[in-house]
């Protein structure tokens, strides 16, 4: 289905009315035509956008927090700087998506297509990423072992949770000690990034003055080994 831009403001303001409880309607965008649509700092909180092709829209910005984006096209979208804190993107289609400065705390982006997006600058804390789809891992300890090997190859990050300077996936991207464990660890990752926190290892202590790769790696060593029978 598709919306003139004054039916689309009409359904955004009836939809600000009823996060507010004054009435309204929840925006119901589900498998609607949004190609290419003007969405900037919108508040869609909440809304249903599953399935709707969103390619090209200009979503920066964008408040989308707890919102239903599943199976999404987003394609070469504009979503940076938008808050999609706790968003289902599970399968969506963000290839070619600018998701700099996002804030991605808790969103669901598993089975999602993240080739060559952006995603420098942007906060995953507890967000699960689909991982490299062709070498997904199988176990915590598999997970561990791929975030170690990866770190070691010269893509461990201070300052920030990843860096895409040629896309997401693509052998140039960097991340921190949790950036990683998400970015590589596949469903396991929100997990290990768990457990790291709880052992003390936060991203302030990733971000420390003097910081090494080589310590980085003996906090996974140690996480690993405290795992014992709950390998799953």
């Amino acid at each position: 289905m598709e919306y003139t831009t004054k039916e689309l403001d009409e359904i955004i303001s009836e939809h600000l009315k009823w996060l507010k409880y004054t009435g309204g309607k929840r925006a119901n965008l589900r498998a609607s035509d949004l190609s290419g649509a003007n969405l900037r700092a919108s508040n869609l909180r909440a809304s249903d956008l599953s399935g709707a092709n969103l390619s090209g829209a200009n979503l920066s910005g964008a408040y989308l927090s707890d919102a239903d984006l599943s199976g999404a096209n987003l394609r070469a979208s504009d979503l940076s700087g938008a808050n999609l804190s706790y968003a289902d993107l599970s399968y969506a289609d963000l290839s070619g998506a600018n998701l700099s400065d996002a804030y991605l705390s808790g969103a669901d982006l598993s089975g999602a297509n993240l080739r060559a997006s952006d995603l420098s600058g942007a906060n995953l804390s507890d967000a699960r990423l689909p991982g490299f789809s062709n070498d997904q891992p199988v176990s915590i300890s598999d997970a561990i072992s791929k975030i170690k090997n990866w770190l070691k190859s010269g893509h461990w990050l201070r300052g920030k949770w990843v860096s895409t300077p040629d896309g997401a996936y693509s052998g140039t991207c960097k991340a921190c000690l949790h950036g990683a464990a998400l970015y590589v660890g596949g469903d396991y990752g929100p997990k290990i990034s768990g457990m790291l926190t709880s052992s003390g290892y936060d991203t302030g202590w990733n971000d420390a003055r003097g910081r090494t790769v080589d310590e980085v790696i003996k906090a996974l060593d140690e996480i690993e080994t405290g795992i014992g029978g709950d390998d799953e």
